[in-house]
Parts: C-alpha cells; structure tokens; sequence
C-alpha cells in the first residue's frame, strides 16, 4: 500500500504517460476529472464530448478551453511520453495511480469538511467515523477485475511487442547459442554452480552484454560481494585481455602514461581506451551498483509500505527516463549476500526462527514482484555444498523453493572430461587451470514457455573473466 504523501505527490510524468498510452490505444482509459494539469485535463473532456482524432481542429478546440501555453505543455507532455505510454504495464500502473489519487484528495477534502461541520455542531458523530473510513478506503491497493477477454487482448499487445525480434527476452550476443536456447532472458531466474565455475564472471559478462546488444534496454548490476570497482575491474580485463595484476599494477614492460598515470604499454592503453570508450558509450544503461548505495539493507513492505526492491525499482526507473528505455534487466550478485532486513525488527541477521526459510520466502516474494516491472531478474546463487557436481534444481543453496518460484534455472557443472575420469580426470582440470582456462557446461534446468532445456559447452578464460561457447581451441 501507498502512504498517503507518495499519492499525493505523484509527478506529472503519470499523467502525460497516461495520455499518451490513451491516444495509442485510442481509448479513453481513465475520465478528465483525474488530470491535474489544465492543459491534459482539457484534451480528455474535448475526448469525452467530441471523440478524438488528434488533428488542428482538436488542438483549436483545446486552446479554446486552456488556453495555448496549457495546451503545448500537454502537448510536449504526450512526446515526452510516448514510448512509456506504449508499454502496458507502464501505462496501466499509470492509470491506476491517476484514480487512485483523485479518490484519496477528495476522501481528505471530505473528510476536512467534515471535521469543519463538526466543529460546529452541524453533524453527528457517526458522520466523522464514515468520513474517515471513506478516507482508509481510499488510501488501500483495490484488486482490479480482470476478465479472459481482458487478459487475451493484454496477451495480443505483449505479442506485438516481440513480432520480428530475434528473441522474447534480452539477447546475449557473446553467448548467441545459449541466448537462442534461453530465447532471450525474461522473468525471474538463478543462475548458481559450485566454486569457480565462474558464476559471478558470467553474470557480469551477461549484464553488459545485454546493454550493448539491446539498444532499448537499461541493466542494473546489484552486487553485494564485491565493491563496484571490483565488478568494472573484472569487467576491464574482460574488455582488454589484460589480467587483473597487470590491470592493477602496471606491466614490467610499461612506461608511465601521462594522461592516465598508468604503467602500461601503448598497445595496453590503447585497449583501456577502447574499452572505456563502451563503458561510457552505455552511460545510464549500464549501472553498477551495491547495497551501501541505498543505505545498506532493503527494508522491504514493512518499511512505510515500500516494495522490497523500492530503492532500485525508482533508480531503473529514472535511468530508463533519462535514456528513452523500455525494457529493463536486474542482476543480483549474490542471492545468499543479499542484506534483506527483517521487517518488525529491522535486523539484518535476526530474522524470526533463526533458519532462513522466513527470509528466503520474503526475499524471492520480493524477486517474484520485481518481474511486474522488470523484464529479466537474473540471481547468483550458491550451490549446496553436499550437491557439487549435480545438476538439478534441489542442488541449489538454501531452501528448495528458489528454483521451484522461478521462470527459468541456469546451473553450471563440470563437463565428463572432469568427472569421469577419475584421476585422469583432475588432472586433466589441473592442467586446463594451468593453461588459464576451465570447461563450464550451462545447462537450463528449468526454462518457462518457449525456452529449450538442456545444456551448452562453455570455455571460461579465467584470467579475462571471459566466456566463449566451445571447448577450447
């Protein structure tokens, strides 16, 4: 549920969005009276008398009543909007929030009046009790009714969407048979594998590639086992093909470079240069962020009312304003470092009955809402340690519900080049390590509607923090 001052003040963007989505659809989806500002107030009543076909004699029409600045503000709010307007989800949240609004300023507006006639002896005292139930009702989250029929057409709208597009989801290019098997990612889902099957490299790799694959796309990184410049390093070397040491602490054979107070060698700065070239080209489509960022732990409904992922949500949220985004990704490393606070008592480590099935239900409650507002959610997680080596959705650290709650399940594994081979077999691992690399199956263990199950040879460099599908050449 909203508080009462986040409905109150809800920003004028809610209005053009809806206007916009409306004229898209051409449907007037929410009446005149709910529009504060004059100008998009007056478009919807000429809608609501005369039908809209937006041409001069409408825009004549509206000037008549708000006047020409009004009407161009409107008129400005409608392009700003448009491409959030066009998505349901967005516009519908939209119009839900406009109504919303309009019934809680008049149920404070009665109930002031009210309190006002009481005052002065004018109404009995039942009358205050229903005004401020009328007030309560106002401020509550009402389930909407939803018919099939409404649900087809809803279903039609998401087909447009994605006809002619590679895929549903975001692609990944750098991995196009594992995105083809995936069908792009879209939902919920977890990623986990025993130690050093590079889970968190791949994930990185996956984020950014996502950003630069999908030009309408913003990706959030979340990560909260290693600090954002951690993340950019592991995603420099990546880049450049330099290691980490070599990235950190210069190269033996490097000179100081005096623009960027490096010791590399030319070829070397001219690789960084290239890649922070991509980095910035994305700007606020590709984001790196930690807990501390948000103060730290995520407080979750019990906190004022606020979503779980609240803090986030509004970070995607301005980041795909500012870029003209209409798809968004969320990857969070990692399920098990997530700082989620217990709601009553606001501990991080406290939580009621000590065993962390509360919190696992919480938390993927959580991720499961995430994906009414974000496309793809992928989440790292760890892999039981009684379970290495085994690929299936139980094998994954924590509860068993994780897996069971997503749309789709990712678990890395050693190839049988490992581990059939007995000591043939380490060996074999012992050697590939040597030589700066590891056998990575993926495997889709759990995949929604339209994604093919089963698995993908990776060959993850484990210096660059790279994976390439394959074995190695």
């Amino acid at each position: 549920m909203h508080t009462m001052q986040e409905r109150l003040n809800t920003l004028e963007t809610e209005e053009g969005i809806a206007l916009a989505g409306m004229l898209r659809r051409g449907e007037v989806r929410v009446p005149s009276v709910v529009f504060e500002h004059p100008g998009i107030r007056a478009w919807v009543e000429h809608w609501e008398r005369a039908g809209v076909c937006f041409g001069k004699d409408d825009i004549a029409a509206v000037q008549a009543f708000a006047g020409k600045q009004l009407t161009e503000e409107a008129l400005g709010y409608i392009d700003a909007m448009d491409a959030l307007g066009e998505i349901e989800v967005r516009f519908r949240d939209a119009c839900s929030e406009l109504v919303k609004r309009h019934k809680l300023k008049y149920a404070i507006e009665n109930a002031a009046k009210v309190l006002a006639d009481f005052d002065r002896r004018l109404l009995p005292p039942g009358a205050v009790a229903e005004a401020f139930q009328r007030l309560q009702d106002a401020q509550a989250d009402e389930v909407p009714i939803k018919t099939a029929g409404l649900a087809f057409q809803s279903m039609l709208t998401e087909a447009r969407k994605y006809q002619g597009k590679a895929h549903l989801g975001l692609s990944v290019r750098t991995t196009p048979l594992f995105s083809a098997r995936l069908d792009g990612f879209r939902g919920l889902g977890f990623m986990a594998g025993e130690p050093g099957t590079g889970k968190t490299s791949l994930a990185m790799q996956w984020a950014m590639d996502a950003a630069e694959t999908n030009t309408d796309a913003v990706v959030v990184v979340l990560t909260c086992e290693m600090s954002a410049n951690e993340v950019m390093a592991m995603t420099t070397t990546r880049l450049t093909g330099l290691c980490y040491l070599d990235l950190m602490k210069g190269t033996e054979k490097g000179s100081l470079d005096a623009a960027t107070g490096l010791k590399q060698e030319p070829g070397e700065i001219a690789r960084l240069s290239r890649a922070q070239g991509k980095v910035d080209a994305l700007m606020e489509r590709f984001l790196v962020v930690t807990p501390d960022d948000f103060g730290g732990a995520f407080l979750g409904r019990g906190a004022a009312g606020r979503d779980l992922f609240a803090p986030v949500l509004d970070m995607i949220r301005r980041a795909m304003e500012a870029t003209g985004a209409t798809r968004s990704m969320l990857v969070v490393d990692s399920l098990q470092s997530l700082p989620i606070a217990e709601p009553e008592s606001g501990s991080v480590t406290g939580w009621r009955g000590g065993d962390g099935m509360e919190r696992d239900r919480y938390t993927i409650a959580g991720l499961n809402a995430l994906t009414s507002k974000v496309d793809a959610v992928l989440v790292v997680s760890e892999q039981a340690k009684g379970s290495q080596g085994k690929v299936a959705i139980v094998n994954m650290l924590g509860t068993g519900r994780s897996g069971y709650a997503a749309d789709f399940v990712i678990m890395l594994s050693d190839p049988t080049t490992y581990t059939e081979g007995g000591a043939d077999g380490d060996a074999a691992r012992a050697k590939h390590y040597e030589q700066g690399y590891r056998l990575v199956y993926a495997t889709i263990v759990k995949g929604r509607a339209g994604m093919n199950r089963g698995a993908e040879l990776l060959h993850f460099m484990i210096h660059e923090h790279k994976f390439v599908e394959g074995a190695a050449k």
